[in-house]
């Protein structure tokens, strides 16, 4: 009877992580189910394995010989359950949900030969038998319950390799782990049917699934218990896959970034989470899922009565949310979307979601209006730019256009300012104004540019610079590139494997970032050190702070185009008071947005060093800005 002492803790184990994974928050989707089967399973396995040892203990020299039979053949039938269920969660692992009748008989063939050789034991002893003298004894097919779950994982791992472009690296570590320790464990039941370290292997295979497809903790929202983008996604996938009908409706509160600002951060956060927890109460019966920024969604595979909980929320939105310091007042627009929209990508839905969320989020839309995602005509054409920009940058398409910088004292070019493009499938331009902002809300603004700052540096090393005869190339740092911790590291690592002189490259940074200055104030007191020189852009547009500006290491301020156009056009002291006072901190001054004659005279008789604009040229390919400027020089 030792061998129950063993099988007892195991018992309670899976007993207490039974009891946990049901009392946590579940997508009700078919991995959760198959892995919750899993679960049940090994826990009938080790039940059945100890009433067996219990019996066949007892009453091994009695004559109870159904007793004992039936006993042995629930505790292999439970076995071979319990491969069929391994087989179906690594399946889903990789997204693969069997749903022809014909492939389940098929992926079941296995299970019914194995059972059918288990159930003519009693007749023919095929698997065991039971001697009246010795009680329980192997048969010659004692290996085909373990045999059964080898040849379910040999499939599994087939499927797995053939699909693991559908998840994540950690992910198919996780699924090859998962059936690598079954594997080890099936052997060990060939050779060692009798050894109970065998348990040992399947119990830590639960455990991988777990902690690589089932713990909640990576379905949940930090704001609330309610579910995240990560879990949306895993819900759209098997709708889809399954051409499941689903609603949902999102929703956004209005001016989300203006409101972290007037409230504060954390009070804000608070009033996330109330939202969250006033959305779980209110409708149980459907999911809620946040997505980050202020953006939630209602979800439903069947029925979800859109019209009734837009009401419903944009009356009780407004009231007010009174968290423990202050009462919010917020606003919010509403998107709906469901399975009409024919979209067979999960990632496509939920990023045509979130753009539309993000455009309503600042527009002039009221509470009573709703966006229909599945008839927006602009949304599609954001989705088309998202694509060009992926594509682009993807596969380093990213061109570099030079505009040209010109000296207000000789009127020659004396730089050019690097500027990126990206073209659409027709290989038109798409305007910058289109694809920078959705560059920096996707993310991919630090790899466009990595791969403008890479291009210029090849350009500023070669034949092409030294014949334009200028002196410098401008490049830009957009604000989420100034926050990455390695951009110092990577900008110095690319510059010196283009042997690109650093004092040719100044860097850009726009008034916004000066925002947040001192937490870039690190990167970029690495990049001066490595003999880069910074000039300040779009100066007038924003956090204009003269008596800031002289603690920062620029040699250059760009006044910005609309400050240019309007004491162009309508005069005043403000702009040479402002030049005043640049020149006597020694900064040189760039205008920009340059457009007419008229202008230039204007900024350069106030005393701008260097102008830039249309007036002298358009951004051009940098083959055309070489062909161009080789001829002045």
């Amino acid at each position: 009877m030792d061998e129950l002492t063993i099988i007892i803790p195991g018992i309670a184990t899976i007993l207490v992580l039974l009891v946990y994974y049901l009392s946590q928050p579940r997508l009700p989707i078919r991995i959760n189910r198959a892995f919750l089967g899993i679960l049940i399973a090994e826990l009938f396995v080790m039940l059945t394995e100890g009433a067996a040892i219990y019996v066949n203990v007892r009453f091994q020299t009695s004559n109870m010989r159904e007793l004992l039979y039936a006993a042995n053949t629930l505790f292999l039938l439970t076995h071979i359950a319990r491969s069929y269920l391994f087989f179906i969660f690594s399946s889903m692992t990789v997204k693969v949900y069997i749903t022809k009748r014909s492939l389940r008989w098929l992926v079941r063939t296995p299970m019914i030969i194995t059972t059918a050789l288990l159930l003519s034991t009693y007749q023919f002893g095929t698997v065991f038998s039971i001697d009246r003298k010795f009680g329980y004894t192997d048969g010659p097919l004692y290996w085909i319950t373990p045999a059964c779950l080898l040849v379910y994982v040999a499939i599994s791992v087939c499927i797995i390799i053939s699909k693991r472009q559908r998840i994540s690296e950690p992910e198919l570590y996780g699924a090859l782990g998962f059936n690598a320790i079954l594997i080890i464990g099936s052997v060990l039941r060939i050779y060692a049917p009798h050894s109970l370290t065998v348990n040992l292997f399947t119990f830590i295979a639960v455990i991988i699934g777990y902690l690589s497809f089932e713990n909640p903790g990576i379905y949940l929202s930090d704001r609330g218990g309610v579910f995240n983008k990560r879990a949306m996604k895993a819900v759209l996938e098997e709708c889809i896959g399954n051409n499941s009908t689903y609603r949902a409706l999102g929703f956004v509160l209005r001016g989300y970034m203006e409101e972290r600002r007037i409230y504060g951060s954390s009070q804000i956060d608070r009033g996330i989470t109330m939202i969250s927890y006033y959305l779980k109460n209110k409708y149980p019966k459907h999911l809620i899922f946040y997505l980050r920024n202020g953006h939630f969604v209602i979800f439903d595979k069947e029925a979800l009565n859109i019209f009734r909980i837009r009401e419903e929320l944009s009356e009780r939105f407004r009231d007010t949310w009174k968290t423990r310091d202050t009462d919010l007042f917020l606003s919010v627009s509403f998107v709906k979307i469901g399975a009409e929209s024919n979209i067979k990508s999960a990632d496509v839905v939920i990023d045509n979601l979130i753009i539309a969320l993000e455009k309503i989020g600042g527009s002039a839309i009221t509470d009573n209006e709703m966006l229909d995602l599945d008839n927006t005509n602009e949304i599609d054409e954001v989705v088309k730019i998202k694509g060009a920009l992926e594509y682009a940058v993807d596969n380093d398409l990213v061109e570099v256009f030079l505009q040209p910088i010109i000296s207000a004292s000789t009127g020659q070019t004396i730089g050019a300012e690097a500027l990126a493009r990206i073209r659409d499938e027709e290989g038109k331009i798409i305007s910058p104004a289109q694809f920078i902002p959705i560059a920096e809300k996707s993310g991919y603004i630090n790899m466009l540019g990595e791969q403008v700052f890479t291009k210029t540096c090849q350009f500023v090393n070669s034949n092409s610079f030294s014949k334009t005869g200028i002196k410098f190339v401008n490049v830009n740092l957009s604000p989420i590139q100034c926050m990455r911790s390695d951009l110092s590291e990577r900008f110095i690592a690319i510059m010196r494997k283009y042997k690109a002189e650093p004092e040719r490259i100044h860097l850009e940074i726009t008034e916004q970032s000066m925002g947040d200055f001192d937490a870039i104030v690190k990167q970029v007191d690495n990049l001066k050190r490595a003999g880069f020189r910074f000039s300040l852009d779009d100066f007038g547009s924003g956090y204009s702070n003269l008596t800031r500006l002289k603690y920062y290491p620029f040699f250059n301020v760009k006044l910005d185009m609309d400050v240019v156009r309007d004491y162009c056009s309508n005069g005043g002291p403000f702009v040479p008071n402002l030049m005043n006072a640049l020149k006597q901190m020694g900064y040189t001054i760039t205008a920009e947005g340059i457009e007419t004659k008229e202008m230039a005279d204007k900024m350069k008789a106030i005393g701008c060093d260097y102008l830039q604009g249309y007036l002298y040229s358009k951004p051009l390919p940098t083959e055309e800005f070489v062909l161009k400027y080789s001829r002045i020089f």
